[in-house]
């Protein structure tokens, strides 16, 4: 995260009339990523790796790290201000279901089993709002023996549109990928005799 905060610029970005409505709706999205290459946590998503990836990333989306502000011609605008930052929420946590519960209820939510505890399994976070000042919650939710994760984001919409938070989501992942490769490259790696 450090070198988040040496590297955003102070900018002002108005929205557009088109844009400025929407600053009160959100973008809900869930992304699932099955575990495809084994249990252990090095190897898949390391949460130490998703999350340096995750703020390696908000220094090309600075807008996320914005304040939403209105100047006196009601004009709404997102102020990054490098001097304080407005951070998103980023969480990392377990759950006890595994990706194949999940696949078999076809990820909705809502046909899951009970749990047994009477407690949401999927966890969320409250909508957002202009007064909150938040401009994203993040949660890593990883399913039980590393069998996968679900990326969940609640983002203000005046951050963003759905295009732009897909554009955020797939260089996230370009980077997580990148990260993780040197060690794999040094796990197969022989060393010189």
């Amino acid at each position: 995260m450090d070198s988040l905060v040496h590297n955003i610029s102070s900018q002002i970005v108005y929205l557009n009339g088109y844009a400025a409505p929407d600053s009160v709706r959100n973008i809900d999205v869930g992304y699932w990523y099955a575990n495809t290459v084994g249990r252990s946590l090095n190897k898949f998503m390391s949460p130490k790796i998703l999350e340096t990836a995750f703020y390696t990333t908000l220094q090309e989306f600075p807008i996320f790290v914005g304040y939403i502000q209105a100047d006196a011609h009601r004009r709404v605008y997102v102020d990054v201000n490098s001097e304080a930052l407005n951070m998103p929420v980023y969480a990392d946590t377990s759950s006890d279901l595994d990706y194949l519960t999940l696949c078999k209820a076809g990820f909705n939510i809502h046909k899951l089993p009970a749990d047994p505890r009477g407690e949401n399994r999927i966890l969320t976070y409250p909508r957002l709002s202009v007064v909150d000042q938040n401009p994203a919650y993040f949660h890593v939710l990883r399913l039980r023996d590393n069998t996968g994760i679900l990326v969940y984001a609640n983002i203000a919409h005046c951050f963003v549109d759905g295009y732009g938070f897909t554009l955020f989501m797939e260089r996230w992942m370009e980077i997580l990928n990148q990260m993780q490769q040197p060690q794999a490259n040094a796990s197969t790696e022989q060393p010189l005799s």
